[in-house]
């Protein structure tokens, strides 16, 4: 349980990807001037997430069902 539980944080954690439906409308809507750096952020975060989520998510809900 514990498993599918970290999957679904770690699928849910990458959806602010500007390459996602959730990132496009994000980056469509803001002003142009913004746009440079919100794609640098979007992007940053994902990158972060993609590393840290799986793994945090692993962590705290498989290792200690482990066994």
């Amino acid at each position: 349980m514990g498993f599918l539980i970290a999957l679904a944080i770690s699928s849910s954690l990458v959806d602010l990807s500007p390459f996602s439906t959730g990132g496009a409308i994000y980056l469509a809507n803001a002003p142009e001037r913004w746009r440079h750096n919100l794609y640098r952020g979007l992007l940053t975060f994902t990158g972060a997430m993609v590393i840290v989520g799986p793994l945090a998510s692993w962590l705290l809900l498989v290792l200690p069902n482990w066994g």
